[in-house]
């Protein structure tokens, strides 16, 4: 079986793997940074009340945590893409 390395050109591999590794870094950051503030919000944390509902600030936790996985998922294709 052929990796996704050995499938890509030797001209887009470097490219590739820079973004796979800018894609992780950037979604884990702004995964991390969501997931704390709708965690702050779901506890009333912030001083809000009840301007922000319960279901809104779990929605925010689940945007972070979506962001999570595609940080996560960057991190993977740049392991199988650099090694």
């Amino acid at each position: 079986m052929v990796s996704v390395a050995g499938r890509l050109p030797d001209a887009l591999r470097g490219p590739v793997s820079v973004l796979s590794l800018v894609v992780a870094v950037l979604g884990v950051t702004v995964g991390y940074v969501v997931v704390l503030w709708g965690l702050s919000l779901v506890f009333d944390m912030q001083g809000y009340g009840a301007a922000i509902t319960t279901g809104g600030a779990l929605a925010v936790v689940a945007g972070g945590l979506v962001s999570l996985a595609v940080g996560y998922a960057g991190w993977r294709g740049f392991m199988r893409i650099a090694t």
